[in-house]
């Protein structure tokens, strides 16, 4: 009787397992449905000819106080490619 008792819990547990599931599938296809706050009215395709990436005294801190960079000044050029790698936070 107790190992009955015990698979029938057991299934209990699968199917509000189960529920749950489709409960949070339901609210992000929500979520997903969405109109997004903005809207491009725009139908002119745009044509970039040129251009540049220009960062100017940019800070940042990782994780609390640890500065990763301080005044920074960067300038990438049109056409230039740029990678920024280093140590891994952890």
């Amino acid at each position: 009787m107790f190992k009955l008792f015990e698979e029938l819990r057991s299934i209990g547990n699968v199917f509000r397992h189960l529920y749950e599931s489709f409960s949070e599938a339901a609210e992000m296809l929500e979520v997903l449905d969405e109109p997004h706050e903005v809207i491009d009215h725009s139908h002119k395709a745009i044509q970039v000819d040129s251009g540049k990436i220009e960062f100017k005294h940019v800070n940042f801190n990782y994780a609390g106080d640890k500065p990763i960079f301080q005044d920074l000044d960067l300038r990438i050029k049109a056409g230039e490619k740029v990678a920024i790698v280093g140590e891994s936070g952890s």
